[in-house]
C-alpha cells in the first residue's frame, strides 16, 4: 500500500487483496464520523473517543496512515472533553476522508 498527497487531494494505492474494500470503508468511517457530530451535541464524549479509538487502529490497517493520526487527535480531544478540539478533529477527518482518491497500481506515475 502506498500514499502521497498532492495539494488537497491524497492519493491511496491499496494492496491488490484490499482494493474492494478500502473504498465502502472509508465511506462507512464518513458517516461515523457525521455520527460522532451528533453524539458531540449530546455530549457523549465516551462514545466519540470509543469511535476514535477504533478508527486509529483499523486506519493503518486499511492504509490510510493519516487517518490513523487524525483519529488519535479526536481521542485525545474526547478524552479531554474538549469540544471545540474534538469539533476541530472531527472537521479534521471528515476533509481528510473526502479528499482520499483511491488509485489502482497501474495508473501511479512511473
Amino acid at each position: 500500500m502506498s500514499g502521497r498527497a498532492d495539494g488537497d487531494v491524497f492519493e491511496v494505492t491499496p494492496d491488490p487483496w484490499l482494493s474492494d474494500i478500502v473504498e465502502p470503508y472509508i465511506d462507512m468511517v464518513r458517516l461515523r464520523v457525521l455520527d460522532a457530530a451528533a453524539l458531540l451535541v449530546k455530549g457523549d464524549f465516551r462514545s466519540i473517543r470509543r469511535f476514535a479509538h477504533n478508527t486509529k487502529g483499523t486506519g493503518g490497517g486499511y492504509g490510510l496512515p493519516e487517518l490513523t493520526r487524525r483519529a488519535t487527535e479526536l481521542e485525545r480531544a474526547a478524552i479531554a472533553a474538549d469540544v471545540v478540539a474534538v469539533d476541530r478533529a472531527l472537521a479534521s477527518m471528515d476533509a481528510y476522508l473526502a479528499a482520499v482518491r483511491i488509485v489502482s497500481p497501474d495508473q501511479t506515475a512511473a
